[in-house]
């Protein structure tokens, strides 16, 4: 018995002396093989500095390991310490049990070019040996099982090459208690990254490998949006990118399905500013809030608890060939000769679901927005500021609602108030806007540019309250206008428009310097012809027309002169000067004449033929008489025409009159309306 068990002891101690020798043996021989021999390894240059190894206690220690560059000469990654302890004995039972790792000081550096990363070649030196490999045979399954892991201090640099773009992370740390592959058991792990340029990051995710159910979250503190500027460019002309974003986000599902995962979380935009390449902010966000109680792809869910916006500015500028919208969107870089394949519809009928979308609160707060139209002859700037909006519980389907509320130029403002449906948007809308105390001063670029006047005073009102119910629609537009009045015409331009604005304004207006007009309009949207700011416009058009046709009638209404004045003043064919009815009526068409400077009054005698010179002296006395009249009165020569023409069968003597405005151009309507 006692020499058995002396038997044993030596074959322990022999055991633990060959470990022990090993252990004190191996390092220096494995240091100088991984130093001499690293491209034979992995295919690159290795330089380690001191490798620890004890074999009775299942430890490992390597330090200041450096891999190089294909060069031999850059570095490529390292770190400063590795320290592993693993149960040896559980090899034997196929399994790696790592009780504790530790990698401290990593520091990577991965450059990619195109399709090219700086360690492509390492990939391919192991590709190269597994092709060699013919493993075949069905064994037992490892088991994985890691605890303890942590890396600390770590720091990485991503640079693309083609973008121009790096990514510096600092103080990368990585916490993982303990996962297991291969075995029935929960894991769990934990990072957190710096961002040299800004930001930093922590995730943390739970698993049971059991039943694969995962809880994973993560935070996102003051990332800089400039880390994602290049990666915008291939799109958007844009120089610069300002801002910062901080999320807070948890998911929960199982790996089998995880588009049924639920994800939550709340994300905070702030202080952004997009710049293009003119120098110009086209867009600025003071801050944007969303808080979401749930995001489910599968079943094609979100549900927001709130979604607020303050501060947003917008900025649109119209040119003659471009706006400064479509200047930002990068031209596509495709071969020209390039096909596109043609897109198959691949929905199942599960996609036909429509989306459940919910927000219970919407916001939008100290909103600006800012159009400017330089295709005028005097650009035409219409900022729109204060803008608040307020909305509960919109979604896709069912009855919503929203206020709208903007503070306009000259101390206007607007109110616009929505009620409808979404998803079925044709059977049920109720849409009311209200527009109170315009400077109508603000348009007088766009008044020049079609009419070729501009306005100098006036207030302008307007109320539009619009509905559809099964694609019919019912508007009533009322447009109040208070003191409106126009300056003199602009010589310098031409306008696509001449109607006699003044005279307009003044059959217009009622006792009280207002005007008040009523605009229906009715229709079906599902008719192609349908076209609401075209009905509006032919209902004014039906004035406008009248007015530049037959100014002279239009303006004779408003003054309360009578139709038969207009058209023909009866004179007997003997008479040589002109009674006081013809000079009364001869006076109401100088005062016609005299409101609106753009009048002019055609004077036609009518006379029967005659070869008499008598007659014909006659007639040029009458024509003369008449023009100093109405020169006497304050009517300009230019607006008066006086001509006579012989009839041979002249129904009756007199002057027919006709009025027009002082335009050779046909009548337009801004748009082509």
């Amino acid at each position: 018995m006692r020499k058995g068990l002396k038997i044993a002891l030596i074959v322990l101690a022999s055991v633990a002396g060959l470990l022990i020798a090993v252990s004190l043996l191996a390092p220096p021989i494995a240091k100088s093989y991984v130093n001499h021999h690293g491209e034979e390894l992995i295919g690159r240059r290795i330089e380690l500095g001191h490798l620890g190894l004890n074999l009775l206690s299942g430890h490992l220690a390597l330090h200041n390991l450096t891999v190089y560059e294909d060069d031999g000469e850059t570095a490529f990654a390292g770190f400063d310490t590795l320290d592993v302890k693993a149960r040896l004995l559980k090899l034997i039972s196929r399994e790696v049990d790592i009780r504790h790792l530790l990698l401290s000081g990593l520091n990577a550096n991965v450059i990619q070019n195109g399709s090219e990363f700086n360690f492509n070649s390492m990939l391919d030196h192991f590709k190269s040996d597994d092709e060699d490999d013919d493993d075949t045979v069905a064994s037992k399954p490892w088991t994985l099982r890691f605890n303890d892991i942590k890396v600390l201090h770590a720091k990485a640099l991503y640079a693309d090459l083609q973008r121009g773009k790096e990514w510096n992370i600092r103080n990368l740390n990585l916490i993982v208690p303990g996962f297991v592959i291969g075995s029935q058991a929960k894991s769990e792990a934990g990072l957190t990254l710096a961002l040299a340029d800004g930001g930093s990051v922590k995730l943390n995710a739970h698993h049971n490998s059991e039943s694969n159910d995962f809880t994973a979250s993560v935070v996102v503190d003051g990332f800089a949006l400039s880390n994602i500027k290049e990666y915008l460019t291939p799109t958007l002309n844009i120089s610069d990118l300002r801002g910062s974003a901080n999320i807070v986000a948890k998911a929960i599902g199982n790996l089998n399905e995880p588009l049924q995962s639920n994800i939550s979380g709340l994300v905070t935009v702030s202080d952004v500013a997009l710049q293009t390449p003119d120098n110009k902010n086209i867009a600025e966000l003071k801050k944007l809030v969303l808080d979401i109680n749930q995001v489910n792809i599968a079943n094609k869910k979100i549900d927001v608890n709130e979604l607020s916006i303050d501060g947003l500015c917008g900025l649109f500028e119209r040119y003659d060939d471009h706006t400064n919208f479509s200047t930002l969107i990068a031209q596509s870089k495709s071969e020209p000769n390039e096909e596109k394949e043609p897109q198959t519809d691949t929905l199942s009928a599960s996609d036909s679901k429509p989306a459940d979308i919910h927000v219970a609160n919407l916001a939008l707060t100290n909103c600006y927005f800012t159009y400017i139209d330089h295709t005028l002859p005097d650009p035409f700037e219409f900022p729109v500021s204060k803008i608040r909006l307020e909305a509960k519980d919109l979604s896709l389907a069912g009855h919503n609602n929203a206020r709208l509320f903007a503070t306009l130029p000259g101390g206007g403002h607007a109110m616009l108030r929505w009620e409808g449906d979404l998803n079925e948007w044709k059977q049920s809308q109720n849409l009311f806007l209200s527009i109170k105390g315009l400077d109508l001063k603000q348009f007088s670029p766009w008044l020049v540019a079609y009419m070729g006047t501009p306005f100098t005073d006036g207030i302008f009102g307007f109320t539009s309250h619009n509905t559809i119910r099964n694609s019919n629609l019912n508007g009533k537009n009322k447009i109040d206008i208070y003191k409106a009045q126009v300056g003199s015409p602009r010589l310098d331009v031409t306008p696509k428009m001449r109607l006699p604005l003044k005279s307009a304004l003044y059959i217009l207006k009622d006792k009280d310097d207002k005007i008040l007009l009523d605009v229906p309009v009715k229709g079906n949207i599902d008719n192609p012809e349908f076209n609401y700011m075209k009905l509006v416009w032919k209902t004014l058009q039906n004035l406008l027309v009248k007015v530049a046709t037959s100014p002279a009638r239009a303006i004779g209404g408003a003054l309360g002169i009578s139709d038969k004045d207009m058209d023909f003043m009866a004179i007997d064919p003997k008479q040589h000067g002109f009674t006081s009815e013809q000079y009364h009526q001869l006076g109401a068409l100088a005062q016609i004449a005299t409101y609106d400077t753009s009048v002019v009054l055609t004077f036609e005698l009518q006379a029967p033929t005659t070869a008499n010179d008598s007659e014909t002296r006659r007639h040029s006395m009458l024509n003369e008489a008449l023009r100093h009249y109405m020169i006497e009165q304050g009517v300009a020569g230019s607006q008066i025409v006086v001509t006579t023409k012989e009839l041979d069968n002249c129904p009756a003597t007199g002057y027919a009159i006709s009025s027009a405005i002082r335009s050779d151009e046909p009548l337009e309507l801004p748009g082509g309306l």
